[in-house]
């Protein structure tokens, strides 16, 4: 899977941050986010303790401090507004969506 391949690359240019709240990944669409979000979860968790968390919830988390997991944002393009994050890793948004080049005019 191209997210864990990217979420290690992270991991060993950066040896010893904390990921907690500093990582987003991207998808296109909440239908997209709910099909990934359990795959995503047992791969990531494989490589480092990691649980993935809504764009409500990382919204709501002011400290990185106390936690035994690093909470990694997984949000669509739609609910990111606002969600800036040290890195972003983007998953789907390679596929063309809807009708076409009209979406892009829109």
């Amino acid at each position: 899977m191209v997210a864990n391949r990217a979420f290690r690359a992270l991991l060993d240019g950066f040896p010893g941050l904390s990921w907690d709240n500093r990582l987003l990944i991207l998808v296109p669409d909440d239908d997209f986010k709910s099909k990934l979000e359990p795959h995503l979860q047992r791969s990531l968790q494989a490589i480092r303790p990691v649980q993935l968390v809504g764009a409500e919830e990382a919204s709501a988390a002011f400290s990185t401090e106390d936690h035994d997991v690093d909470r990694v944002l997984l949000a669509s393009v739609d609910a990111a507004d606002g969600l800036e994050r040290l890195a972003v890793i983007l998953v789907g948004l390679d596929e063309q969506r809807g009708g076409g080049e009209s979406d892009l005019s829109d």
